[in-house]
């Protein structure tokens, strides 16, 4: 009776792994004019963690949450709170920040703020000391940030 019961389980388990499936309707088949779906701060966190210290290029879409300023380079974040695990950041160099300052007329985070962007770059899993009466500490925290040269990078979702 148990050799029965065997036999029968085992054909049921390789029927069930050998039936062809059907192509999903619901997903869009891949040409080579269709680009890649935006990678979305939950993804691009766990990508680059993988990756580290690789970099993962790719086109990466968030809304603006949080903002901020540091040694000349303007951030903008997935999260309000930017030491959030959860937090994309998108760190603009200062060069490309000026720029965007001269032919817009306003800096980019408050052009942003609020707003829905898709980003080109790289992400990177960065490492964030914390600092004590100036001095750096042993403490720390992983950022995923995608650095940004060329504010030709970043488009507000929307616009054209």
């Amino acid at each position: 009776m148990k050799g029965i019961m065997l036999v029968l389980a085992l054909s049921v388990l390789s029927a069930c792994a050998t039936a062809p499936t059907a192509p999903s309707a619901a997903l869009p088949s891949a040409s080579a004019e269709s680009s890649p779906a935006p990678i979305l701060p939950t993804q691009a966190i766990l990508l680059a963690a993988d990756a580290a210290p690789k970099r993962v290029p790719g086109v990466f879409a968030m809304t603006v949450k949080g903002i901020g300023e540091k040694d000349g380079y303007a951030y903008l974040n997935s999260e309000q709170d930017y030491r959030d695990q959860r937090s994309l950041t998108i760190a603009i160099s200062p060069p490309a920040a000026a720029q965007f300052m001269s032919t817009h007329g306003e800096t980019i985070q408050a052009y942003f703020k609020g707003r829905s962007i898709q980003v080109r770059g790289e992400a990177a899993r960065t490492r964030i000391y914390f600092f004590a009466d100036g001095k750096r500490t042993d403490k720390y925290y992983y950022q995923t940030q995608v650095l940004v040269r060329d504010p030709a990078q970043i488009q507000a979702l929307g616009e054209g």
